[in-house]
């Protein structure tokens, strides 16, 4: 929401400053550029999880093997 109230402002002031119209170009370039930081922030999410995800994976097929080495190693 930062990009698009700033360059909405942006457009406002110079607009009034000199008499152009860009506060819809300038709106439409905010609105794009808050979708591209959600869209960045969501991969970002997804690629944490993941990331999270395969080390519990990780550490649970560890704890598998040490059970299953210790049950082993009692019958040698």
């Amino acid at each position: 929401m930062v990009p698009t109230f700033i360059c909405l402002a942006l457009g406002l002031w110079l607009d009034k400053k000199l008499g152009t119209c860009f506060t819809i170009p300038l709106l439409i370039l905010g609105i794009a550029a808050g979708c591209r930081n959600a869209y960045v922030l969501a991969m970002n999410s997804i690629k944490q999880d993941e990331v999270k995800k395969k080390l519990e994976q990780e550490k649970d097929i560890q704890q598998k093997v040490e059970r299953y080495n210790k049950a082993h190693k009692d019958n040698n």
